[in-house]
């Protein structure tokens, strides 16, 4: 009765297995162009965390967002608040398929999240990080220098980590990206690239 069982359970976990991993392959961007530099990668080859689900849980408008995959681009912890910056691939509704929906990357750069104990607040990253008030927004995450440094020093160690070293992930980088990016982002990557 015991190897019956078994042989049925483990039957019932190779079925869910594979469908997982169907589902799975059907859903995954074959390739993401990065919000920050503009570099197209695939997921498969380089790996940024995934956003943990606990943040959707505890905050209300990272729902609204309907992430199918999300990554953290950023990630500081203090003991006020944590902060988060994300970027993904959303459910939007199928304009093919009026039932169906289809998985496209987010229409804005990615969003950064502050957590607190008693709720977060959400934005997208680039009026944060340029010090621009957003004209939805009524409360803005406002972000000292020190947290802003804090960020951008993240954010490079998890490129260079995902990308497989400082040397590979800095011969992605254009002229015109770096040009481009937040001051304080900028700042770091200059005293990153000659560390």
């Amino acid at each position: 009765m015991k190897r019956i069982m078994i042989v049925v359970i483990g039957s019932f976990v190779l079925a869910l297995s594979g469908a997982w991993k169907t589902a799975t392959a059907q859903t995954f961007p074959a390739s993401v162009k990065d919000p920050f530099f503009g570099i197209t990668y695939s997921p498969a080859n380089v790996h940024f965390d995934a956003m943990p689900l606990a943040i959707g849980k505890r905050c209300k408008d990272i729902k609204r967002w309907r992430y199918v995959h999300s990554w953290i681009y950023s990630h500081v912890k203090k003991s006020e608040a944590e902060y988060f910056i994300v970027y993904g691939f959303i459910r939007a509704e199928d304009e093919k398929n009026p039932n169906g929906f289809s998985v496209v990357p987010e229409d804005d750069d990615g969003l950064i999240v502050e957590l607190r104990s008693d709720g977060c607040k959400v934005d997208q990253w680039q009026f944060v990080l340029r010090r621009e008030t957003h004209p939805t927004k009524d409360k803005p995450i406002l972000l000292s220098d020190q947290l802003m440094d804090e960020l951008a020093a993240n954010l490079l160690a998890r490129y260079a980590r995902a990308f497989g070293g400082k040397k590979n992930f800095l011969s992605h980088l254009t002229e015109k990206a770096k040009d481009e990016l937040p001051k304080s982002l900028r700042g770091q990557l200059e005293k990153f690239e000659q560390e």
